[in-house]
């Protein structure tokens, strides 16, 4: 026979069954016992002629010869530069500042009052035209907004939601505005711009209210529960429901109330999620209360599962492919008040992994960090080119390794593993039991 198993074959028994997944098709079949045996141990001459296109055409089967990883790697930059290149992303950061001073801060704790002026913004806005200009495949302008906390400089968001929605419509493209907040600063302005260009707008609950207003805080200690759901019904008031995404952070502090927690914002959105937090090295590594990676896949699939059908939220998915990130992908842009360019949100406010800047006349100048982050790629690394976990992991996230390792030489060619073998283990004999 021509063929081999697959690489990416991913073999597993549950409940008396044998169940194949192909990492690199997202395939999973359940088999009968001797074609299971004759693909887990090589043995093809046994299998049934009729099987054999069929495991074909779901990647179980693999011309000898052929280097798999290939296929993967083409995908990942088919993503990268030729699927991603019809949509120009701006994420605009009009300053770092904040007005709370959660613990967790991705960010850290010092905070710079400076924030982005007139001048600024009209070279933010001349970036953008030119590069419409110069990118005539582009049919989607993603406005993002930013921080810090961005209502803190409503005047220029406004100025910057009109600007971008006419050079939307100038080039012909869709508009399609974002806005991550604290939504502690929601007046009837900034109220009627959501509505006016349809924001659709993340806010963050710590918890049940007492959980909360332990971590989401003014500088002075005050908690913010009270004052964020009342906003939250002024939207829904509004009828901005369809427009808001609320993330529930989750610690080892709350995770055993993330059903009541849950409960208690099904009424403001159509989308709530659970979002695990974090620690940044020399950011937020003091807060010692996250879920290590040990423990997620259980939360994520047994507790976590119940709660988003139990209410209706649409389930995360667990597992499939991985394309690339922001960090190395076409027309994505993290704009600061320095007017200084990232390429992930995680990066800000790192000086020495800025991809370049934008001149005052509205020029890109790229350094060489641009050029090292967009050829970002686990083929690269041999590790990863033999790993029966890329196509789902994609050598990880870079920026986290960078983080982790106290790196500060700018090179983000780093990779860190996204998943083990155990944890995807987990994921599929959910997916098999809750008959997905």
């Amino acid at each position: 026979m021509d063929f081999i198993p697959s690489q990416y074959n991913f073999y597993f028994e549950h409940n008396g069954k044998n169940f194949l997944y192909n990492t690199l098709s997202t395939a999973l079949v359940e088999l009968d016992k001797k074609t299971y045996a004759c693909l887990k141990n090589n043995n093809l001459d046994m299998l049934k002629s009729e099987y054999v296109n069929p495991l074909r055409e779901m990647h179980y089967l693999s011309e000898k010869n052929k280097d798999e990883s290939e296929e993967f790697f083409y995908f990942y930059d088919s993503v990268r530069y030729a699927r991603s290149s019809s949509v120009f992303s701006i994420t605009l950061i009009p300053s770092y500042n904040c007005n709370l001073a959660c613990p967790y801060c991705m960010q850290g704790q010092e905070k710079s009052s400076a924030k982005m002026d007139d001048a600024s913004l009209k070279a933010v806005l001349i970036f953008m035209e030119d590069y419409l200009q110069n990118h005539k495949n582009v049919t989607k302008l993603i406005i993002c907004l930013f921080g810090g906390e961005p209502m803190l400089n409503k005047s220029l968001l406004y100025e910057f939601c009109d600007k971008s929605n006419e050079i939307a419509v100038k080039y012909n493209c869709e508009p399609f505005f974002q806005m991550t907040s604290n939504m502690t600063l929601l007046d009837e302005q900034m109220l009627q711009y959501m509505k006016k260009y349809q924001i659709h707008t993340q806010v963050s609950i710590d918890g049940t209210p007492s959980q909360h207003d332990a971590k989401r805080i003014y500088k002075g200690g005050k908690g913010t529960y009270d004052l964020i759901v009342k906003n939250l019904e002024k939207l829904y008031d509004n009828g901005l429901r369809d427009l808001i995404t609320i993330r529930l952070n989750i610690d080892s502090s709350n995770i055993e109330d993330a059903e009541s927690i849950m409960r208690a914002f099904t009424k403001y959105s159509d989308d709530v999620y659970f979002g695990f937090i974090d620690s940044f090295k020399g950011a937020n590594d003091n807060f010692g209360n996250c879920i290590t990676k040990e423990e997620y896949p259980l939360y994520v699939t047994e507790k976590f599962k119940k709660c988003y059908k139990k209410f209706g939220f649409p389930t995360p998915k667990l597992f499939g492919k991985k394309a690339p990130c922001s960090m190395n992908s076409e027309g994505k842009f993290f704009i600061d008040n320095n007017l200084d360019v990232y390429k992930c949100e995680m990066a800000l406010k790192r000086r020495d992994v800025c991809v370049g800047h934008i001149s005052i006349d509205g020029k890109f100048v790229p350094n060489s960090g641009y050029f090292n982050q967009m050829t970002f790629s686990p083929i690269r690394n041999e590790r990863c080119r033999k790993c029966i976990l890329l196509p789902m992991c994609g050598g990880g996230c870079p920026a986290k390794a960078y983080i982790e390792n106290g790196m500060k030489d700018g090179n983000l060619h780093l990779y860190n593993c996204l998943f083990t073998e155990d944890q995807l283990l987990v994921y599929l004999k959910s997916f098999v039991d809750n008959g997905e």
